[in-house]
C-alpha cells in the first residue's frame, strides 16, 4: 500500500499525468469490495485454512498491480473495469446517489436520537443530583 500511496503523492506533488494511479485506485477498490464479499460468501473468515497460501498470492497480486514494472493495474483497468464502468454508470451513479441519501438520511435520525437520549439523560441526572434528592444536595453544600 505504501508504494501506490506514495506515487500518488508525488503525482500530486509535482502535477504530473494522475490516470496511472487513478486507475491503480479504482482496481484496488474493486479488488477490496470482491475480497469482502468472495471472503465472506467461500472461505467465511477463516480464509488461511480453507485455501492454502492466500495470504501469499494476494500479496503477489497486490505487488503485480502496484508496481509499475507489471502495469498490472493499467491492465485489469484496461481489460476489464473500465468496460464494464462505461457500460453500466448510469446504474451505478443512480445506485450511490440513492446509497448516500439514504445513509445522510438515515444517519441524521440516528443522530437525533442519541441526541435526545443524552438531553433526556443530563436532564435526569441534574434533576437526581440537584432538585429531586434534597438530602444528595444538603449533604454535598456541607
Amino acid at each position: 500500500m505504501m508504494i501506490p500511496a506514495f506515487k500518488t503523492y508525488q503525482a500530486l506533488k509535482n502535477e504530473e499525468n494522475t490516470a496511472e494511479w487513478s486507475q491503480y485506485w479504482i482496481v484496488w477498490t474493486v479488488f477490496s469490495a470482491a475480497e469482502v464479499v468472495l471472503d465472506s460468501l467461500f472461505f467465511g473468515f477463516q480464509v488461511e485454512y480453507r485455501f492454502p497460501l492466500y495470504y501469499e498470492l494476494k500479496l503477489g497480486l497486490v505487488l503485480w498491480l502496484s508496481l509499475a514494472k507489471f502495469k498490472g493495474a493499467q491492465i485489469v483497468y484496461d481489460s476489464y473495469i473500465s468496460a464494464v464502468l462505461s457500460t453500466h454508470e448510469t446504474l451505478i451513479d443512480d445506485f450511490l446517489t440513492k446509497s448516500e441519501q439514504t445513509a445522510r438520511r438515515e444517519s441524521a435520525k440516528h443522530l437525533k436520537r442519541a441526541i435526545q437520549g443524552f438531553r433526556q439523560l443530563l436532564l435526569k441526572t441534574l434533576m437526581e443530583v440537584c432538585c429531586l434528592n434534597p438530602a444528595r444536595g444538603s449533604q454535598k453544600a456541607r
